[in-house]
C-alpha cells in the first residue's frame, strides 16, 4: 500500500477530512468601531484596514546618499515616494511557521510630501491569506521596502507565511533597506544599543512617554481578542505600530541629513560628538574619500578623550578607535600624529600587542629610532624583527654597550 493510500486510510480511521485550500475557517470576532478598522473586498477576500496621515516630510536630499552607508545597492532614479516602509506586529518573537503576523503596517510618501499610513490587522488566522494577497498587490506599486530588522525578521516571516498561503515569493522581487545596519554605522558607536525606540530618543529626539505598550504584551494582546473579545488593547497595538513606522521615516531622514553632511567635511563638524566624528570617517573611508576621511578622523581624535585619560578609570577611546584612527592617519603620511596616537593607545593597553608592532614599524622605518623601535619589537613579540634591529643597532656607533659587545 503506497504512502497516499495509507494517509487516506489513517483520516478515515480518526474521522478528519480534507479542507479545500481556498476555504477558510469562520471568523468570530468583528472589530468595534473605535478602533477605526473598515472591512474590505482585498483581491482575495475580505481585508480589515486603517489609514492615516502624519505631517512627515520626505528627506530633502537625494537617494544616492546613502552610498556607502546601506549595505544594499540604491536603485537607479530611486524616488523617495518609490519607497514603502513596512513593520509587523506578531504572535511571537521567535519567527517560523508557527508565528501569524496578525498586524502588517505600511508607510510612504506621496505628493503631497506628507507620510501616509495604512495598517491591515486580521481578526483571526482565517483571514490570513486574504490580507497577505492585499499586502502583495499594493506592495506592487512601490520599488523599495524600508524595515528596521527587516531583513532578519518582518521579510522572512512574511515569506514563509506566503509559502503557506500558496504565495512563494511574496515580496522578494522587492529591493530593500534595513534600517538597523544604517543606525549603526552612523550611531552605534555612542548609543548602548541600536533599538528603534533608543534612536528615536536619543537622535530623533522622540520619546513616547509611557503611552507605548511594551513590545512583550503585543502577541498577548492579540491572541485575548481572538479567544475572548478583548478588543480594548488593540488600540495601544495600533499606535505602536504607526508609531514605529512614523519613526523609521524619521530615522531616514535623519540618517540622510548626516550622510550629506558627511561628503562635506568636518567644517560641520561641532555638530557631532566625537564617536559620530569617527562613524564619519568610516563612511568616507567606505566610499573611498582619502580627503574626507583624514578630515573627519582628526576632528574626531580632536574631540575625543584622548587628552584625558585616565589610567585608574580606564577611561579613553575603545581600542576599535585607535585601530581605525592609526589606519587612516598612515595613508596621509602625518608620522608624528600616528606616534601620538599609538603612544595615547599604550598609555590605556600597555599589553598591546599590535599597537607595540605598529610603534616598531614607525620608528624603524618613518621615524628612525631603532632603540626605541627595539623595545617595541620585543614587546610584540617579533623574533625576526628583533634580531635585524639588534643587528643594525650593534653595527651603529651610537649603539649601547651591551649591543656592541
Amino acid at each position: 500500500m503506497d504512502l497516499r493510500r495509507r494517509l487516506a486510510r489513517l483520516e478515515r480511521s480518526v474521522g478528519t477530512h480534507t479542507r479545500k485550500h481556498d476555504e477558510t475557517p469562520q471568523l468570530s470576532r468583528e472589530f468595534p468601531d473605535f478602533l477605526g478598522l473598515d472591512k474590505r473586498d482585498g483581491v482575495a477576500g475580505p481585508v480589515w484596514i486603517r489609514n492615516e496621515v502624519r505631517s512627515v516630510a520626505p528627506p530633502a536630499h537625494d537617494p544616492s546618499v546613502f552610498c556607502g552607508a546601506l549595505t544594499r545597492p540604491i536603485p537607479a532614479d530611486l524616488m523617495w515616494n518609490d519607497v514603502l516602509f513596512l513593520d509587523t506586529e506578531t504572535t511571537g518573537l521567535a519567527g517560523g511557521t508557527g508565528t501569524v503576523p496578525f498586524l502588517v503596517g505600511l508607510a510612504w510618501w506621496e505628493e503631497d510630501s506628507q507620510l501616509h499610513l495604512r495598517q491591515y490587522m486580521l481578526p483571526g488566522p482565517g483571514s490570513e491569506p486574504a490580507m497577505l494577497a492585499e499586502l502583495e498587490s499594493f506592495a506592487a506599486g512601490f520599488r523599495l521596502l524600508a524595515t528596521y530588522n527587516g531583513h532578519s525578521y518582518d521579510l522572512p516571516l512574511l515569506r514563509t507565511r506566503g509559502i503557506l498561503a500558496r504565495r512563494r515569493g511574496l515580496l522578494a522581487a522587492h529591493d530593500s533597506w534595513d534600517l538597523l545596519p544604517l543606525a549603526r554605522r552612523l550611531w552605534g558607536r555612542r548609543l548602548t544599543d541600536c533599538r528603534q525606540g533608543t534612536v528615536e530618543q536619543h537622535i530623533l529626539g522622540l520619546a513616547r512617554d509611557g503611552e507605548d505598550i511594551p513590545g512583550a504584551r503585543i502577541p498577548q494582546t492579540w491572541i485575548d481578542f481572538v479567544r475572548e473579545g478583548t478588543a480594548g488593547p488593540l488600540a495601544t497595538v495600533l499606535a505602536h505600530n504607526a508609531w514605529d513606522l512614523e519613526g523609521m521615516a524619521g530615522i531616514l531622514t535623519t540618517a540622510a541629513a548626516v550622510c550629506d553632511t558627511a561628503g562635506k567635511g568636518s567644517a560641520l563638524a561641532d555638530a557631532f560628538c566625537w564617536q559620530d566624528r569617527w562613524s564619519l570617517a568610516r563612511l568616507s573611508e567606505t566610499r573611498r574619500d582619502r580627503e574626507l576621511e583624514a578630515d573627519w578622523i582628526r576632528a574626531a581624535i580632536a574631540a575625543s578623550p584622548l587628552s584625558v585619560i585616565r589610567l585608574d578609570e580606564r577611561f579613553g577611546p575603545p581600542p576599535s578607535f585607535f585601530a581605525d584612527a592609526v589606519r587612516m592617519l598612515k595613508r596621509t603620511g602625518d608620522w608624528d600624529a600616528v606616534a601620538a596616537l599609538v603612544a595615547g593607545g599604550l598609555c590605556l593597553e600597555p599589553a598591546s600587542s599590535w599597537l607595540h608592532r605598529e610603534a616598531a614599524i614607525l620608528y624603524e622605518h618613518r621615524l628612525p629610532d631603532h632603540l626605541r623601535a627595539l623595545g617595541h619589537a620585543r614587546r610584540c613579540g617579533e623574533p625576526s624583527r628583533v634580531a635585524r634591529l639588534e643587528q643594525r643597532l650593534a653595527a651603529s656607533s651610537v649603539a649601547p654597550e651591551f649591543l656592541r659587545s
